[in-house]
């Protein structure tokens, strides 16, 4: 008899949780981050933007946890790391159940996501962190009209520096399945910053095995979407006057649910995208984001969110970044960059570019084949950063044989 009840309670608790709200994310405006997007698209769109390299976001998940149960497993958690990773880089296997008309429009997202190796302060780490808590349903109680999952003084736990690592906390939620705080909220509230998502629908196996229609670990690609500032699709209210401030997702009125067949349409449009990431159909029926999309995260991994792809102090943020045999500091700069010359170079520097992410040149300096330009200190190069927006660039030092790389990030 107690087995009997213990299942239909299970079965009453992923019941309740199906006919939870998928996200509860709320778009907030603002003009210096829409105006900062705006103008990033548009230049991608003139240049014909093609990522120069793929960038690796540091991530650390904190698992807070009451009952056993939301205590998931390592390999759990391993098991959405892999999911986001296939996402965002167009490798996810259902890929080959989007409608044909979406397909040419889907976008290799250049994007991926590794657990760091260290804490803030050097120390080894698994990027996973554990807390247990008093609290039930800690990630949807307020304390003082804050949400308790955030701090460690109300239950929950308070996030690594937001700046330069993706926090995800997973733990027990009631009546959503996960959140974000908004891009415009993160930048006055940090200490909120960050994702949230229940722990029965984080990744593809343990708890999330046994949560129909979102046991694919999409509910974390969703939510990290947002982290990118990307919208709902059908916009912030369901009407046909409102849109996601993406061109190449059509009008939607409201959100889908299920596995619509295709074509699907509404009042808005004959032909909406319901397999797009940022809609809420079941996981196993969503396959895509668009290059616009991938266009508007990328303006925000390269403005508003771009410490975050200098990585832990001890992660690799880029898997194609070759290193100079010099020094370069500060970085992140502000007002001038400082290439201090090795005096074991064997070849001249040429000239020096500062690049941004779709190749285009912000700042060049000729050297005519000397170590160091007229009027700096000997072995020093410096590159003064006026009209330089805040943004991740690439420093490229040409050498003539040889061209070296290296990600600089400034910050104004």
């Amino acid at each position: 008899m107690k087995i009997l009840r213990i299942f239909f309670i299970h079965i009453f608790c992923n019941f309740a949780l199906l006919q939870a709200q998928n996200c509860d994310f709320i778009y907030e405006k603002n003009a210096q981050i829409e105006r900062y997007t705006e103008g990033y698209v548009s230049r991608v769109k003139n240049n014909h933007f093609s990522l120069r390299q793929v960038v690796r976001i540091p991530v650390v998940v904190h698992v807070v946890w009451k009952n056993d149960e939301e205590n998931i497993s390592e390999a759990q958690i391993k098991s959405q790391m892999g999911v986001l990773n296939k996402d965002f880089r167009k490798l996810n296997l259902d890929f080959k159940n989007v409608p044909a008309g979406f397909k040419d429009i889907a976008a290799d997202c250049e994007i991926e996501f590794f657990l760091v190796q260290c804490d803030t302060i050097g120390n080894v780490s698994t990027g996973i962190m554990r807390y247990k808590t008093t609290v039930d349903n800690i990630g949807s109680t307020f304390s003082n009209n804050k949400r308790a999952i955030y701090y460690t003084s109300t239950g929950g736990a308070n996030n690594w520096r937001p700046s330069e690592y993706l926090n995800i906390w997973v733990c027990k939620l009631n009546n959503v399945l996960g959140f974000v705080t908004p891009l415009a909220k993160a930048q006055t509230t940090p200490s909120e910053d960050g994702v949230v998502v229940d722990y029965r629908v984080f990744g593809t196996i343990g708890t999330a095995a046994n949560t129909p229609n979102h046991r694919d670990g999409r509910t974390t690609t969703h939510e990290v979407g947002h982290y990118f500032n990307l919208l709902h699709i059908w916009g912030s209210n369901n009407s046909c006057e409102d849109d996601d401030l993406v061109a190449d997702t059509p009008l939607q009125e409201g959100p889908s649910s299920g596995c619509p067949s295709f074509p699907a349409s509404d009042a808005c449009a004959p032909n909406i995208q319901f397999s797009n990431f940022m809609d809420y159909t079941n996981d196993e029926c969503m396959g895509l984001f668009t290059q616009g999309q991938k266009a508007r995260m990328l303006a925000t991994l390269n403005g508003f969110r771009a410490g975050i792809l200098r990585g832990s102090n001890c992660g690799v943020v880029s898997t194609q970044e070759v290193d100079f045999q010099g020094f370069i500091s500060p970085n992140p700069a502000s007002d001038v960059l400082k290439i201090t010359v090795s005096k074991g170079l064997s070849s001249p520097i040429n000239a020096v570019c500062l690049m941004d992410i779709t190749g285009r040149v912000i700042k060049k300096m000729i050297l005519k084949g000397q170590n160091k330009p007229n009027g700096t200190s000997e072995g020093v190069i410096e590159m003064t950063l006026s009209n330089v927006q805040t943004g991740l660039y690439f420093l490229v030092i040409d050498m003539g044989t040889h061209t070296y790389s290296k990600k600089v990030v400034v910050l104004k």
